[in-house]
């Protein structure tokens, strides 16, 4: 099937709250606590087992930190985004949301899946949403019955699907799915220090907790910076938006992204249990004000004043000195600095289309230039050390770090479960190979596994005549 099911959502006038304000991504945790009125106006299949905290997902504006209902401002146009949903054995499921006024309420169309399909989920959606606002709802419910028993394109593949109410359907998934889920705009919005130091901190498996006025630009970004990894994954908690009654995720030990909506932002200043802890490995982006924050900030707002008086007092704490902000080798700053400020000047002559991949092109080329051998390096597993000693010394203190991270450890994993049929990465070893060829071409010698393996053997055979 197309996904696992689809709701037609309201928000519902009287919802139960916290008294404390906690809550978890595990419904089973706080389901006492949810309120009994059923705001699911439809959904498909019918007998699906919807998740409880999905409502809190679709409105995730409609409470404050403290759990104090907000009124839901009516927009002109729909909005999209996508959430997570885990369950306790950390499988993850997909929430992809459709909002818009219609009938003077807010609606909200949700299809949950298993697969990261955005822009097949998205596309579904805006057709469905088109419906509603011109009064065909049955039409609507129809169109998304009869795609559910469809299956899913692979990748780079079309297909085509017969519908009543729209007729013939065309559904395509992109060979290159990341490309397109870069947000170029919004990702540009923020400054070029601000990205770097964003993609850094992420490199270093930190927690990053995202903070932004609107839904859609936010839950964008955090989306943008995940792509960017490519063709890596983060393998840790992500949460591109989290309702109100779930804030006291952010003091997991684990590392995270998560995304909060602007009015969630006292829960950081004003939870005293929060702030008397150690969480100077928390780093807060705010997307509208451009600006990287961490913890220490809000003690000293909480202390002194309203966090609103000093956000014009306080400058990022975040030296250039820390770890986190210098773990990218001085030559791959200088390169992307380069690049985002020539997109930045010729961004209104190219084509979105060309923005994606140029922004998917400078980051990818980073981990292609430090790790475009790594495949002479795989045997019964991967032989890190040798594939360290292939490299140039400033690389070499990057790749010492970064092979270490379990975002690396998930690549190198998939690379040998998928290493037979040739399925996982398929762009980022085509551009290795290519840059392969260019450096063999400029060095008459390249470093080989066999070439590390003497270097290694003769460095030990030195170690040992000191002794």
């Amino acid at each position: 099937t197309l996904y696992d099911y689809v709701v037609h959502i309201l928000p519902e006038q009287e919802i139960g709250y916290f008294s404390n304000g906690n809550g978890c991504l595990l419904s089973s945790n706080f389901s006492q606590h949810l309120s009994t009125t059923a705001p699911i106006q439809f959904k498909y299949p019918p007998d699906a087992q919807d998740e409880a905290t999905l409502r809190y997902f679709c409105f995730p504006d409609q409470l404050d930190s403290n759990n104090n209902p907000l009124s839901l401002a009516k927009k002109s146009t729909q909005e999209y985004f996508r959430f997570t949903l885990t369950n306790m054995h950390g499988v993850r499921q997909y929430g992809y949301c459709s909002r818009f006024f219609h009938k003077r309420i807010l609606n909200a169309l949700c299809i949950v899946s298993p697969f990261d399909m955005i822009e097949i989920y998205e596309k579904i959606l805006s057709t469905a949403t088109e419906l509603f606002l011109s009064y065909k709802e049955n039409e609507a419910k129809t169109f998304l019955e009869e795609i559910y028993h469809h299956r899913l394109p692979n990748r780079g593949d079309t297909i085509h699907i017969t519908t009543s109410p729209v007729g013939l359907y065309t559904l395509k998934c992109e060979y290159d799915r990341r490309k397109v889920l870069i947000d170029s705009i919004t990702l540009l919005n923020l400054s070029t220090e601000t990205i770097i130091k964003i993609f850094s901190s992420i490199l270093y498996e930190q927690k990053l907790i995202f903070i932004g006025n609107e839904l859609g630009p936010l839950t964008r970004l955090i989306n943008t910076f995940v792509c960017l990894l490519y063709p890596f994954s983060w393998p840790h908690t992500f949460v591109p938006i989290l309702p109100a009654l779930m804030l006291d995720i952010v003091q997991a030990p684990t590392p995270y992204i998560i995304g909060i909506l602007r009015s969630c932002e006292s829960y950081l200043s004003g939870n005293d249990d929060f702030l008397s802890q150690d969480n100077s490995d928390i780093l807060i982006v705010d997307i509208d004000h451009d600006r990287i924050r961490s913890i220490d900030d809000y003690r000293m707002n909480n202390s002194h004043r309203s966090s609103t008086d000093n956000l014009h007092y306080f400058p990022t704490p975040n030296s250039e000195n820390s770890p986190h902000f210098q773990i990218l080798p001085k030559i791959f700053k200088i390169e992307l600095k380069q690049e985002i400020s020539l997109l930045r000047k010729t961004r209104l002559s190219l084509s979105l289309d060309e923005c994606q991949q140029r922004l998917h092109d400078v980051f990818m080329s980073i981990f292609v230039q430090s790790c475009y051998n790594y495949k002479d390096y795989f045997n019964e597993t991967f032989q890190r050390e040798e594939f360290l000693q292939s490299k140039q010394h400033t690389i070499e203190l990057f790749l010492e770090w970064f092979t270490r991270t379990q975002i690396f450890g998930l690549f190198i994993r998939q690379k040998f479960e998928y290493n037979n049929a040739n399925q996982f990465a398929i762009t980022f070893d085509s551009a290795c190979e290519k840059y392969l060829k260019k450096t063999n071409k400029q060095t008459p010698q390249r470093v080989t596994a066999k070439a590390v393996k003497r270097k290694s053997a003769t460095r030990a055979n030195k170690q040992d005549n000191r002794f």
